[in-house]
């Protein structure tokens, strides 16, 4: 929060005070007014919702805007929504909120009919948590723990990454999650199978040829190090989530996070939830507004006039045996965005025809085995429809 500071009376110099900023934290300002208050960074992240204090983000925005006594400025990043923290449709009813953009709106002479692809790991960022609430009282998730005397294992959670000559740390769970299963297909020598269809998947232009060449090289090597799993394992990842970012500023040396005591011990923990090679690994899945299981979608689009829209991902397996659905991370905790990812490519997969009997999430780092439970998929749908329908409104793709 910036506070602007234009007052007299006060005891200190008052050259001093003239066209000042005094920064603060929202909880610093209270009890304090001044005559013009900037609030910035005025979105879901910013005010660190607790899930558990259903009020706090409407108490703090309270607090903010009362700090003004002529006017308040509220500053966002136009990649995030306006208010994206707040349950307008409830709490907020009785707010007058006028909104500026900074960016002038070019009016187009006729707008052609609009298509959507979501994919379901962005679907769910920085989605307001009340959206999903509803969905928390039909879940059930067990844990178990997977006793293995004979494996310590536990993957870096960070790798170095170099912009503009600075370093800076890359998270690598969702890299490492997608490491175990190219370790898989790379056994099976299916990797080179599984590219051409990502290569075409929509994202093919965040790599240039000398990099679609690399990736190639990679996936037709018939033994791979480490380090090149762990190079194939980041530009996989950066192909499937759309970022570039991880592939562009890891520099080759970086590549050695993992070594072969690390990829033996992937091995048997996956043999302790009875994988085998019968189990389909790297799986594309999708659903449009064409799926008669989801008459939802198909209103959805048809009353805002869409030519399509869709929503998929790609899961990590599917046991064909026992239908059920795996999701692997190596991860200190799993957390509910997790849960609901995974219980969203069940549904993705039981709309399109696919038997589905159970939803699974196995943590290497923890050893442990989740079980998800859900029964009401119209609760789901309905949810869905409105996420995606926040995420076009607010640009939010």
């Amino acid at each position: 929060m910036l506070i602007h500071i234009n007052e007299v009376g006060s005891s200190k110099r008052d050259d001093l005070k003239q066209n000042k900023l005094e920064v603060s934290t929202i909880h610093g300002t209270k009890g304090r007014e001044k005559d013009l208050v900037i609030l910035y960074g005025f979105d879901e992240d910013y005010f660190e919702i607790d899930k558990t204090a259903v009020n706090q983000p409407l108490d703090l925005f309270y607090v903010g805007i009362t700090r003004a006594k002529q006017k308040i400025i509220l500053l966002r990043n136009e990649n995030y929504a306006n208010f994206s923290f707040l349950d307008l449709e409830n709490k907020g009813k009785h707010l007058k909120i006028n909104v500026s953009e900074s960016k002038p709106v070019l009016k187009q002479k006729s707008e052609k009919p609009k298509k959507y692809y979501f994919d379901v790991t962005s679907l769910l960022e920085h989605t307001p948590f009340y959206y999903l609430a509803n969905l928390k009282k039909h879940l059930k998730v067990t844990k178990k723990s997977i006793v293995s005397s004979v494996v310590d294992f536990k993957m870096t959670n960070f790798i170095k990454l170099q912009k503009h000559k600075i370093d800076y740390l890359q998270d690598t769970s969702s890299i490492n999650g997608k490491l175990v299963t190219l370790m898989l297909l790379h056994e099976r020598q299916e990797l080179s199978s599984k590219i051409a269809p990502l290569v075409e998947y929509q994202k093919i232009n965040i790599f240039n040829k000398n990099e679609l060449a690399v990736l190639n090289t990679l996936a037709e090597k018939e033994n791979l190090t480490p380090s090149e799993l762990c190079q194939l394992a980041v530009m996989f990842d950066a192909l499937e989530s759309g970022k570039k970012i991880s592939y562009n500023q890891l520099e080759p040396s970086g590549y050695n996070w993992v070594t072969e005591n690390d990829l033996f011990k992937i091995k048997t923990l996956m043999k302790s939830i009875k994988y085998d090679p019968s189990w389909e690994v790297e799986v594309p899945i999708t659903i449009d507004d064409k799926c008669e299981n989801f008459g939802e979608l198909k209103a959805f689009a048809e009353q805002n006039a869409f030519e399509g829209i869709s929503l998929g991902g790609v899961i990590d397996a599917y046991d064909p045996n026992s239908k059920t659905v795996w999701e692997f991370k190596n991860v200190d905790k799993i957390t509910e965005t997790m849960i609901y990812q995974l219980l969203i490519y069940g549904f993705i997969l039981k709309s399109n025809g696919t038997i589905v009997e159970k939803l699974k999430l196995f943590n290497l780092r923890t050893k442990k085995a989740y079980t998800i439970n859900f029964k009401n998929y119209k609760e789901l749908k309905s949810s869905l429809i409105k996420i995606m329908n926040f995420k076009i409104n607010h640009k939010m793709r």
